[in-house]
């Protein structure tokens, strides 16, 4: 017996993402391996990030009426047909490898029933790998507690 293929979801919360989503999406579409889809939430955005997703043909976007994180998110969760969910900041800068990785990791048996979270390295700051391990080291330990 063959195991079916995981696939994998991106999930995007927006609300007035203009000046981020072009390089977000161009990061994923730049994937050594494409997710199965890319949902872009719209959280009533009054900018052009809607018509931005809907340049990129990978993309489906899908409205969510209440305003905030939490609605948006959850309205991509329950969007998705994937078995596994990637959850995304607009501004997020994905390496080219990311969804290879994360398949690779769920390929293991034993991490099927685990989630999988990663650090983050801010792009727009002085020595961006030197602040995130400060923030990594900061949440670890007070996570921890």
């Amino acid at each position: 017996m063959t195991k079916k293929a995981l696939t994998v979801s991106i999930v995007i919360p927006a609300y007035n993402e203009q000046n981020h989503l072009a390089a977000c999406l161009d990061a994923i579409a730049l994937q050594t391996v494409a997710p199965n889809e890319v949902i872009v939430v719209d959280n009533n955005c009054t900018d052009d990030s809607v018509a931005i997703a809907m340049r990129y043909p990978f993309v489906t976007v899908v409205k969510e009426s209440i305003q905030g994180v939490l609605w948006s998110r959850t309205r991509g969760f329950n969007s998705v047909k994937s078995d596994i969910i990637g959850r995304i900041d607009a501004d997020t800068l994905l390496p080219a490898d990311w969804v290879e990785q994360v398949l690779e990791f769920y390929k293991v048996p034993g991490h099927q029933d685990h989630a999988l979270s990663g650090g983050c390295y801010f792009y727009n700051v002085r020595l961006p790998h030197f602040a995130g391990w400060i923030q990594g080291q900061v949440a670890f330990r007070m996570n921890r507690l």
